[in-house]
């Protein structure tokens, strides 16, 4: 892969992981500490998911095409893992609202990232 996307990778979990550290701080000081661990797994899932994506992307573009089993088998063990926390937090909508929350973070957070670097 590029260097500028290497680049845009190394970026964005270095914010992803400041950001979600420092937003996790102000939930543990305005409410618990449950709630922002809850909140930081949902940023962590979705950088994991991230570098998986990386990952597979760069091993069906540039390497093994799309015969490679295990970029199918990491695509579906992202599907089937983001969905499997959702469903073990469906008890407690807040717990639901925290994951997703700091899901849709890491995104902004990607999104931040690629028009710093653009």
């Amino acid at each position: 892969m590029s260097k500028g996307i290497n680049k845009v990778l190394n970026e964005t979990i270095k914010l992803d992981l400041i950001t979600g550290l420092l937003i996790s701080l102000l939930i543990v000081l305005s409410s618990s500490f449950l709630y922002a661990m809850i909140y930081f797994l949902g940023i962590i899932v979705g950088l994991l998911n991230y570098v998986c994506s990386y990952y597979v992307t760069n091993k069906m573009l540039f390497k093994g095409g799309v015969k490679s089993i295990l970029s199918i088998l990491i695509t579906f063990a992202r599907i089937f893992g983001v969905a499997g926390i959702a469903v073990l937090l469906k008890n407690d909508i807040t717990f639901i609202v925290l994951y997703i929350f700091g899901f849709i973070s890491y995104l902004v957070m990607l999104g931040i990232s690629c028009i710093k670097n653009k």
